[in-house]
């Protein structure tokens, strides 16, 4: 995937932590490509996760817990463009109105997305 090496390429020789689901799938394949990979935020020096979607998860993992004191920058593959806590590197920006479905989330995933995104548009639900 183009994004995790260009992520991983501008993070170069940095321990990263990625959040569970997403940012650990990313922060795994970033290790393939130069990042050294910590089972421990407090031993990272960045904070990865695959998307910032409305950034909340950045904001309780960051501001929220007792990493904040750590005040670790944070990273990601794709950031939406009305995320309140936004990344300090990220790769893509998305509209707001913009979906991304990645290869490790389940088909039950991308549904539940759709349905608490677009009530009320007509979509078509995959078979």
């Amino acid at each position: 995937m183009w994004m995790v090496e260009r992520l991983a390429t501008e993070l170069q020789d940095m321990r990263i932590w990625g959040i569970p689901r997403g940012g650990q799938v990313v922060a795994s394949l970033m290790s393939y490509h130069g990042c050294e990979l910590v089972d421990q935020a407090t031993k990272a020096d960045v904070i990865v996760d695959d998307i910032a979607d409305t950034g909340k998860t950045l904001h309780r993992r960051t501001h929220v817990t007792a990493l904040k004191m750590l005040n670790l920058p944070t990273a990601v593959l794709v950031v939406r463009r009305s995320c309140v806590t936004v990344p300090n590197h990220w790769i893509m920006m998305l509209a707001v109105s913009d979906y991304i479905w990645f290869p490790w989330e389940t088909e039950q995933e991308h549904i539940n997305f759709m349905n608490t995104h677009y009530e009320g548009e007509k979509r078509e639900q995959p078979e």
